[in-house]
């Protein structure tokens, strides 16, 4: 049908891409960048957000 289907996993990181974008854009516009969480990812195993 000329559609690709989207696997999980890259599901799993569009949605996280967003986060990170959305996290980087309110600590710029906040002026305290180490206030807010990161998110970082575990490789193989899962994601973690850190302060």
């Amino acid at each position: 049908m000329g559609r690709e289907l989207v696997r999980p996993h890259q599901t799993l990181n569009v949605t996280t891409a967003g986060r990170r974008r959305r996290l980087t854009q309110a600590s710029e516009a906040s002026g305290h960048p180490c206030r807010l969480p990161r998110i970082v990812t575990l490789r193989g195993h899962d994601y973690r957000l850190e302060s």
